[in-house]
């Protein structure tokens, strides 16, 4: 079980699947361990995780440490249920291999195309390009825009970058 509080997180970030075998030939597939300040019992039995999924509203319902949980607050991973039923049903109507085939990429090869039309003998800066490209495809995917899209105005796009820009720093 490790250090108090601490238990086995550094074995567990440092070695990662290296810890997960060397646990299961020490404890087998289910076992109890430490993780991230909370107590938790790591299943790598193929058979009960399907269990436990498929029966989620039944008793054992699978989720993410308190630490976790309070770090990326809630969302899709931590609600159970019905909730969780309706929400992945949503997503996978919009995101799913279907609405991927028959919407999003006609709608994106479009983009593309459209974007790229004019490009045939000129010299082009691929950088800036690709910036547009993609701001393009976000529009698509964000928006439901159909191309072409109308060209963003600069202080519009110099303030998207700049807030992806601190999002990710």
């Amino acid at each position: 079980m490790g250090w108090p509080l601490v238990g086995e997180t550094s074995d567990f970030l440092k070695y990662g699947s290296e810890f997960m075998k060397t646990q299961r030939s020490k404890h087998g597939e289910v076992f109890k361990t430490h993780i991230l300040g909370s107590p938790t019992i790591i299943s790598m039995d193929p058979e009960l995780n399907r269990y436990i999924l498929y029966n989620e509203s039944k008793g054992l319902v699978p989720g993410y440490p308190k630490a976790m949980v309070d770090i990326l607050g809630t969302n899709i991973s931590t609600v159970h249920g019905a909730t969780h039923k309706h929400i992945r049903g949503s997503i996978l109507s919009l995101l799913g291999p279907v609405a991927v085939k028959e919407k999003l990429f006609p709608n994106l090869l479009k983009c593309v195309k459209s974007f790229t039309a004019d490009w045939d003998g000129k010299t082009i800066d691929i950088q800036e390009k690709a910036q547009e490209v993609i701001n393009n495809i976000f529009d698509v995917l964000l928006f439901t825009c159909f191309c072409p899209p109308p060209p963003p105005p600069p202080l519009f796009f110099s303030s998207f970058c700049s807030f992806y820009v601190i999002l990710y720093c």
